[in-house]
């Protein structure tokens, strides 16, 4: 009888180390999946900033270059309403010259 409550005992003893590891090993994974999960939250919010920095600086790229085209576009219309005023222009004098050549002939 007493070998079975030795052994009663002992199993006991056995048993709460048990309980104890087995406690402790579920406080670890859930300290665990808590640190993953702050890791997995960090590495989402790090992308995140990652793609709107790079979202941001695209749009800014797209934004210059649009304002570059137009520009290059308006320096063009300029140039060319230049030119033609200076067509215009020595149209008249030529036309003004023959007139007075005809003037002085005539």
């Amino acid at each position: 009888m007493v070998e079975v409550r030795s052994q009663i005992s002992a199993l006991e003893t056995d048993l709460m180390h048990e309980k104890k590891k087995f406690a402790s090993a579920i406080v670890r994974v859930e300290n665990m999946s808590n640190q993953d999960g702050r890791w997995i939250g960090n590495l989402i919010f790090n992308i995140s900033a990652i793609c709107a920095e790079a979202l941001d600086n695209h749009i800014t790229a797209v934004q210059r270059d649009h304002e570059q085209r137009s520009q290059i576009e308006e320096r063009r219309r300029r140039n060319e309403a230049a030119i033609e005023e200076a067509r215009k222009e020595k149209a008249l004098q030529e036309e003004k010259l023959l007139q007075e050549k005809a003037k002085a002939k005539g």
